[in-house]
């Protein structure tokens, strides 16, 4: 090559070596460019998930970024930062619905994951005041309303202060948002009588607007429920959500028939017997004075029906692409049906009865998406596992 170019070859050697260093150095710069472009789109994606409160994703994404190699940290708090105004925005959510008790959670999850959480933990003073006035309002009206005029003056602006509703009689009713909160006003820790019940055949296929929920304690509440449209003069209530760890925690925190489960309040609760389960329902059935159970199959496939229409987020195996794969979750947009009917698809599969023993409904997160309808189900065994969970019809 040398002497075709009229070169001698150590002079030609000289020029190869210049020309691969040149090469091997363009080389090296494209490749920190498409690495600092992956890092820049698994945060832009990160960004976009929370946004839309979509954390299983999120999480899923940030695990994939902390593969790349030499990430700036500056990136890491951005993205820190994000996850705290997310949890944040969340937290603001739950308090507007007076959902105090998972308002404080996120708040939690914001101070602990920003750099900026000791910003966010000076609200917390506020929800613990207004905790105290729906706390009195159901032993004392008259502190509940001097709570309420001195929050007032501590939080002028605050239009969820100056929208509790106070009243004298037994059932007062706070709509915000799109739920609806139902409170006995009771002068006893936990609600034994059938008046407690909150939930009425007007609310009927109007989940996605109203629920209602039973008070089991001064300072705790059950499920939230969606009252389901009459079928063969029947008319039912059945849990929004699959029964929360949080839900469950408390009953056995209240009775010792069981130790709590790990994991975050607001995930259903999974790895429970039946025994278990028909325990935690006889209880809620004996605090409220109403009737709580298992759904039956024809019940379960009824409300998950509602409309015939599919929720447009499933949490199930699509096509052939695995990873994507989400865990257990709590996701709630996207994932009801007209009837407010939430996460009943996928996620987790969902225990009902059936003449001989019980099955499991609707499929669950590790399933192809072709399993996650009304109509699939399987047996269910004696053994529990972290795939199954259920939720609760209430007699009305």
């Amino acid at each position: 090559m040398a002497t075709r170019f009229g070169m001698q070859e150590s002079e030609a050697d000289i020029y190869l070596s210049e020309i691969n260093e040149a090469e091997s150095d363009f080389n090296a710069a494209q490749s920190e460019l498409d690495r600092l472009s992956q890092i820049e789109s698994f945060a832009q994606h990160i960004y976009a998930y929370l946004e839309a409160f979509d954390f299983e994703n999120a999480d899923d994404v940030l695990a994939k970024l902390a593969s790349i190699e030499s990430i700036p940290r500056s990136i890491y708090k951005e993205i820190d930062i994000a996850y705290g105004k997310a949890y944040f925005r969340q937290s603001e959510l739950s308090y507007k619905k007076l959902d105090i008790q998972s308002a404080i959670t996120w708040l939690e999850k914001a101070v602990s994951s920003s750099p900026d959480g000791q910003n966010y933990s000076k609200v917390k003073s506020k929800y613990r005041v207004v905790k105290s006035i729906l706390d009195a309002r159901l032993k004392n009206v008259s502190l509940a309303k001097k709570l309420k005029q001195s929050a007032m003056r501590m939080f002028p602006e605050d239009a969820v202060i100056s929208g509790i509703k106070i009243g004298t009689g037994n059932v007062v009713s706070t709509a915000t948002g799109n739920e609806t909160s139902l409170v006995k006003q009771s002068k006893h820790k936990l609600v034994t009588h059938s008046n407690s019940v909150a939930c009425t055949a007007s609310m009927a296929g109007k989940g996605s607007v109203f629920t209602c929920r039973d008070e089991l304690s001064t300072s705790f509440f059950g499920p939230y429920l969606v009252v389901l449209p009459a079928s063969n003069a029947k008319v039912l209530a059945m849990t929004k959500y699959e029964i929360r760890i949080g839900e469950y925690n408390y009953y056995c925190t209240a009775t010792n028939n069981c130790n709590s489960l790990p994991g975050d309040d607001l995930l259903p609760v999974t790895g429970v017997s039946i025994a278990q389960i028909n325990s935690y329902a006889k209880w809620m059935s004996h605090v409220t004075g109403g009737v709580y159970r298992l759904p039956t199959i024809s019940e379960w496939r009824y409300a998950a029906k509602a409309d015939n229409q599919r929720p447009k987020f499933v949490n199930c195996i699509t096509g052939d692409y695995v990873a994507k794969i989400q865990h257990v979750n709590y996701k709630k947009s996207q994932t009801s049906n007209s009837w407010g009917l939430s996460n009943y698809l996928g996620n987790v599969q969902e225990i009902a009865t059936v003449r001989s023993g019980h099955v499991a409904l609707g499929g669950h997160y590790r399933d192809d998406i072709s399993k996650c309808t009304n109509q699939f189900s399987r047996l269910m065994s004696n053994e529990v596992d972290n795939v199954t969970g259920f939720r609760l019809v209430k007699e009305l």
